[in-house]
């Protein structure tokens, strides 16, 4: 439980409002739509999930997350990203600015721009590495 909390502790400073996307999504910037559009939604959860099934996993490092752990961190992640978003009136609008892929096809990074419903603007910025024919976060590397 306690690399778990680590996990989410390192999420919410690493990003103020946390994206995911869904998996089997093709590229970085579908994953971040796809999360994004979960968190427009008010589907909190879900986004969490979407995040949480497209981190790059270490699987040394996570092997000893049981589910009932992973889902408690959703849970808390989910309902601190609900506070974050609706202190500032929603998510109004989000858009991929741009969606970096190295030559060699294997890293990305992803820009993003997030519009609240109070007329605040946060970008975001996530990188992206390719593990086994999928596009995941690289997370606190």
């Amino acid at each position: 439980m306690k690399k778990v909390m680590n996990l989410v502790v390192a999420a919410l400073a690493m990003i103020a409002v946390s994206s995911c996307a869904e998996g089997g999504s093709n590229s970085p910037a579908d994953i971040e739509k796809s999360i994004y559009s979960q968190f427009q939604k008010g589907n909190f959860e879900m986004g969490m999930e979407l995040y949480f099934d497209n981190i790059e996993k270490d699987d040394a490092s996570n092997s000893d997350a049981s589910s009932d752990e992973r889902q408690q961190a959703v849970k808390e992640f989910a309902q601190k990203t609900k506070q974050t978003v609706e202190a500032k009136g929603g998510i109004k609008d989000f858009e991929v600015l741009e969606e970096a892929i190295a030559e060699d096809g294997e890293t990305a990074m992803v820009h993003i721009k997030i519009t609240y419903g109070d007329g605040s603007e946060q970008p975001e910025s996530r990188r992206y590495v390719k593990k086994d024919g999928q596009w995941k976060i690289v997370f606190g590397k």
